[in-house]
């Protein structure tokens, strides 16, 4: 049919990220996509480490585990792990790291954020070392995004109607549908991503489409989802007393809905 693809907002999904070669971009923007909706995964793996992520969410702090392997038989050197706050809206601080990683042996780490108001970037995380003879340099993001901190704002549908209206922040009121997949085409796999993964409060009796409500520092958001079946789309819309607020999580649910895994 007529279904129009916007092309992908880039502020959520980091652009600056690099690795050593064999680990293109589009792999390490998956990992961060994924964690950006998940407590616990992989955000790196190459040859030489694996660099596994724990996390812990309370209202607007959360606690962060980083668990970096050696996957090598000979030890990891000159280790550095340096972490930057990318804006005033999010404060980071992270244990220090040893200077070396001994075979099959992995080094735990933890951070601790806080978030003090919407925000769109994510902290920075640069990791060097050496290993195999030559020096390795990794710039990563942790996934700590602003629906991290995301409290569910239950209601009934006739008071999302009105805060809906009610919104200063509309975005786009004409949102083209974004070419999905099959997964995405369940009511019951999106309801999921939107409350276990985005902690958003889903509105009783709401599915064509589905309507979800959330708080983060005194600000709203509401989120609309309606899925296209017969053309494997959706069209989302965010709208929301605070404009980053309303952009981050526009950017992120378009994001997680276009990605092929």
């Amino acid at each position: 049919g007529g279904v129009s693809v916007t092309s992908m907002p880039t502020s959520v999904l980091p652009k600056d990220l690099s690795a050593p070669s064999g680990v293109t971009a589009e792999q390490l923007q998956q990992w961060f996509l994924r964690l950006a909706v998940n407590k616990e995964g992989v955000l790196y793996e190459d040859a030489f480490i694996q660099i596994g992520l724990k996390t812990q969410y309370d209202g607007n702090k959360g606690k962060l585990g980083l668990f970096i392997g050696n996957k090598r038989q000979d030890e990891l050197s000159q280790f550095s792990l340096e972490m930057g706050a990318q804006c005033a809206e999010l404060s980071c601080a992270c244990s220090s790291a040893g200077t070396s990683i001994a075979p099959r042996q992995q080094m735990q780490l933890t951070a601790t954020v806080e978030c003090h108001a919407p925000c769109i970037a994510s902290p920075p995380l640069t990791i060097r070392y050496t290993g195999g003879g030559e020096q390795r340099v990794m710039n990563l993001r942790l996934p700590v995004v602003a629906a991290k901190f995301v409290r569910p704002a239950p209601m009934n549908k006739n008071n999302f109607d009105v805060a809906w209206e009610a919104c200063y922040h509309t975005g786009n009121s004409m949102d083209a549908p974004i070419k999905s997949v099959d997964k995405w085409m369940k009511a019951e796999t999106l309801k999921a991503m939107l409350s276990n993964g985005l902690h958003f409060a889903l509105v009783e009796g709401a599915d064509a489409p589905l309507l979800a409500a959330g708080k983060l520092h005194g600000s709203s958001c509401y989120v609309k989802i309606l899925t296209h079946e017969s053309e494997k789309s959706v069209t989302v819309s965010v709208r929301s007393d605070h404009a980053t607020f309303r952009e981050s999580m526009d950017d992120l649910l378009k994001l997680l809905l276009a990605a092929a895994r």
